[in-house]
């Protein structure tokens, strides 16, 4: 018997929306364990049955933030790095916008943190998150082979990834505790030297 395609209407979409950004906000406070589903329902205007409807739990919950932002920061980086520019471009333009959602940051922050324990439900979202992340930097780096913005030879493309990576999440975390901080200035500058990296191996300090 073949299924028939389940229809989301606007008004459903819209409600899922606002449930996500709610949750967002509950998260990035309280974190996981933390968090209140009656809370989030409350900031949304509806019953918890209601939020319930839509996400069957808290960990239904959190998967749907994480998926919705992740799906809309790599829309982003691909669109950005689609023509001939280095593979590592489009990061100052999506840590400029992150400037712009503190929420946003700090649920990712704080989520990565609690991550760390095996038996939280963002263990493996966030793993998935830097496997998924680390491939396609390293895959746009290949894509630069031999041309202006080809890494060299000398620099292991996996290690500099995990290091761009590091520098990223690095620099939303400071910029949580003190905003002054310029983020995509630092980025771009960062870009900047990867994209100068040319010539041959530093001489060793024991050499």
């Amino acid at each position: 018997m073949t299924q028939k395609a389940t229809r989301r209407s606007p008004r459903g979409e819209s409600r899922r929306a606002e449930i996500i950004e709610a949750a967002a906000e509950e998260f990035a406070v309280h974190g996981y364990h933390g968090a209140s589903v009656a809370a989030i329902a409350e900031k949304v205007g509806i019953t918890q049955s209601g939020l319930l409807h839509h996400y069957p739990s808290k960990e239904a919950l959190m998967d749907a933030v994480v998926q919705s932002r992740f799906a809309d920061d790599l829309e982003l980086v691909t669109r950005l790095t689609a023509g001939e520019t280095s593979p590592f471009a489009a990061y100052d333009a999506l840590v400029s916008r992150n400037t712009e959602n503190r929420t946003w940051v700090q649920f990712l922050m704080v989520i990565t943190a609690e991550g760390l324990t095996a038996d939280n439900p963002a263990h493996e979202l966030i793993r998935a998150r830097y496997d998924r992340v680390r491939e396609q930097m390293l895959q746009r780096i290949l894509l630069h082979a031999g041309d202006e913005f080809d890494i060299p030879t000398w620099i292991d493309r996996k290690e500099i990834v995990s290091l761009f990576l590091a520098a990223v999440d690095g620099l939303q975390l400071q910029w949580l505790y003190d905003d002054s901080i310029d983020m995509r200035k630092q980025i771009k500058l960062l870009i900047d030297l990867m994209n100068r990296a040319h010539g041959d191996q530093p001489a060793s300090p024991n050499s």
